[in-house]
């Protein structure tokens, strides 16, 4: 579970980062929480692997990652939802009338009094849940990578890099020299050479 929490984590403290989000947390007089909160989803991320290893033998931290995973899919959706608001605002100050403008303030909330008390409450809220799991963390003493942990997305295409193509390149030239070479001295193209392969299943 942990290591699923990785590009999660890492989306939403680039979330906090974000230009529009800090912008508007400035003009509401939130911004001041901001800093900690980047800093604490930064640390996180150093140690979500090693969280995610011991959560398999021991009860305490698969709570913690649990709890985790509850309070950061919390902060994604108030960061979502500043990110939206700031994006409303923009519209409605370049382009006043436009259809985009609409859109928007068809979603957003009726009153921003309401929308930036709520706001202020969800955040205040959010960052206190991080703060708490971040000093249960440090009790469980994890270990830090020396790099935020990157999971390889699998290949979702039919292109393969032949420097990445470790094996028995010698035989398979020598197979294709055969091939090759009983092409060029058959003349009769409804001939099929075959030529059976046999071994581990594997790369070649």
């Amino acid at each position: 579970m942990g290591s699923l929490l990785i590009p999660l984590v890492s989306s939403v403290a680039a979330k906090v980062g974000d230009t529009l989000v800090r912008e508007l947390l400035r003009a509401w007089g939130l911004d001041k929480a901001r800093p900690k909160l980047e800093r604490h989803l930064a640390a996180i991320q150093y140690i979500l692997l090693d969280a995610d290893a011991k959560s398999r033998t021991n009860p305490a931290v698969c709570r913690w990652v649990k709890d985790l995973k509850t309070a950061v899919y919390h902060a994604d959706g108030i960061l979502d939802d500043f990110r939206y608001e700031a994006l409303r605002r923009r519209a409605a100050q370049i382009r006043p009338h436009s259809t985009a403008r609409k859109v928007l303030n068809y979603y957003t909330f009726n009153s921003p009094v309401v929308f930036h008390v709520s706001m202020g409450k969800r955040i205040k809220d959010s960052r206190e849940m991080i703060d708490e799991l971040v000093v249960e963390m440090n009790n469980f003493h994890f270990l830090q990578h020396a790099e935020v942990p990157t999971l390889v997305h699998p290949q979702t295409h039919s292109h393969v890099d032949e420097l990445k193509i470790v094996g028995r390149q010698d035989e398979k030239e020598q197979v294709v020299k055969i091939l090759l070479g009983h092409a060029h001295n058959d003349g009769n193209n409804n001939n099929v050479m075959v030529l059976p392969i046999v071994g581990m299943g594997g790369n070649w």
